[in-house]
């Protein structure tokens, strides 16, 4: 399953009851706003992160304004999703990794996964899988420290200013 949920105790309680595994993986902020500013403009403006009213207003917007609405209204929820996951520790059931893992060794990355859910990995046919092309991936772009480049400085300081000033952690 692919889903955005935090580590309530009713959840907690749900993984444990039924033996689930969880695969924790965070990315880079900035990266994540400008990843999930191109999921709104390619796929839909809807999502489980950030109230959007209405996606043609948000894609007539400069990409400026479209970041600073991210960071401003969307980043909050981001920074609650990972302290929550930080809080709990390090149960046996949670598997911690990050996206620039993946975008630097996509094999190494997924054979850790595999073998931290107590399977045994098939590497020949894991390979076999990361080489196969697949046509209308949701895998945007990929690239880790792309928010270098792609955030204005104003919106990289609002965000470093949202994180300094969070009142947690």
């Amino acid at each position: 399953l692919h889903l955005h949920i935090k580590p309530y105790p009713p959840h907690l309680e749900l993984i444990e009851r039924h033996g689930m595994m969880v695969v924790y993986q965070w990315r880079n902020l900035g990266d994540t706003i400008l990843s999930v500013d191109d999921h709104i403009l390619r796929e839909y403006w809807e999502n489980p992160v950030i109230y959007i009213d209405d996606g043609a207003d948000y894609r007539s917007q400069s990409r400026d304004a479209r970041h600073k609405f991210l960071i401003q209204h969307g980043l909050p929820w981001y920074i609650s999703f990972h302290l929550a996951w930080k809080r709990i520790g390090d149960p046996e059931w949670l598997i911690r990794c990050n996206y620039e893992e993946m975008t630097r060794d996509a094999f190494s990355f997924f054979n850790r996964i595999v073998r931290g859910l107590r399977r045994e990995c098939d590497n020949q046919r894991l390979q076999g899988i990361l080489d196969t092309h697949v046509h209308d991936a949701r895998f945007n772009v990929g690239v880790a420290g792309r928010s270098v480049n792609g955030l204005s400085e104003d919106n990289k300081a609002l965000l470093e200013r949202m994180l300094i000033e969070h009142p947690q952690d």
